[in-house]
């Protein structure tokens, strides 16, 4: 199987090195606007052929959009024009729901694809095949997918190292707005207490930095997810606001007890998150 794709950055670029050297993988072909980067994966082996031309992809039989979401909605209609009748068309997008209504018309043969991988730094440097090696990829297949492209980017994503779990578009929007796009808006948005504080940077420890590392990642990418996935998104953040709001309520009256109690919960739900 040939495979093309589109952005080298992180995840891109970890996907190539996952799967250049797979016997199931006959090449690899990919698109980016970075010429250095391109340079950088023919340089090392980890692509085949590269360049800046989508006709580059006409007769792939497998195309990745490895690209932030709204990057990958402005480009996916120039993508399709440039597959060959039978190729599959699937993608990283960090949400699904708009992916999904844009492409599936377009591109009968589409999957959506999301892998719960990365890190904080960006660029095809920070690629590596270990980002994927056992994550959680999910597929986001329609009534509508054929089952046949579901299998194929199932066996794809495999190739890579994942394990894959298949749910609706919808489903997985919304839990990604517990699971990740909420921890980090509020890591994010802790920066503003840290930046306006006296806390010599000397005494900031761990439990702070694990709190924050997520603010590292790239602004651009996670403004598009916020703003992409807003109806999960803001009802959260008026949840959690109802949250803080009763814990500043507890210690402002000195329901020491009531608060214990609610601390007892919490930590008793964060120890659950580990088992199994």
């Amino acid at each position: 199987m040939k495979i093309g794709i589109v952005g080298l950055g992180l995840i891109g670029s970890s996907i190539a090195r996952s799967v250049v050297s797979k016997e199931e993988i006959s090449s690899v072909v990919a698109i980016d606007t970075n010429t250095s980067s391109l340079e950088a994966a023919a340089s090392e082996k980890v692509i085949d052929k590269g360049g800046t031309d989508l006709s580059l992809l006409e007769d792939v039989d497998l195309v990745i959009l490895a690209l932030p979401v709204k990057t990958a909605l402005k480009i996916a209609p120039e993508v399709v024009k440039h597959m060959k009748n039978g190729s599959i068309l699937t993608d990283t997008g960090s949400t699904k729901v708009s992916l999904v209504r844009l492409i599936q018309p377009l591109w009968p043969r589409y999957v959506g694809s999301h892998p719960l991988a990365g890190k904080e730094s960006s660029g095809y440097l920070s690629g590596e095949s270990a980002i994927l090696r056992d994550a959680i990829c999910v597929i986001t297949p329609t009534p509508s997918t054929d089952k046949a492209c579901i299998e194929t980017v199932k066996m794809f994503w495999r190739l890579c190292g994942a394990n894959t779990v298949l749910m609706s578009p919808s489903s997985h929007d919304a839990i990604m707005a517990v699971t990740s796009h909420l921890p980090h808006l509020l890591s994010f948005g802790y920066m503003h207490i840290i930046e306006n504080s006296v806390v010599p940077r000397s005494l900031i420890g761990k439990g702070l930095k694990d709190f924050t590392r997520i603010a590292a990642s790239d602004p651009r990418v996670w403004k598009d997810i916020f703003f992409d996935n807003k109806d999960n998104i803001i009802p959260l953040i008026n949840e959690y606001i109802k949250e803080l709001e009763k814990l500043r309520s507890y210690i402002n009256v000195g329901k020491t007890e009531a608060i214990e109690e609610l601390l007892r919960q919490y930590s008793k739900i964060r120890r659950t998150l580990d088992e199994g």
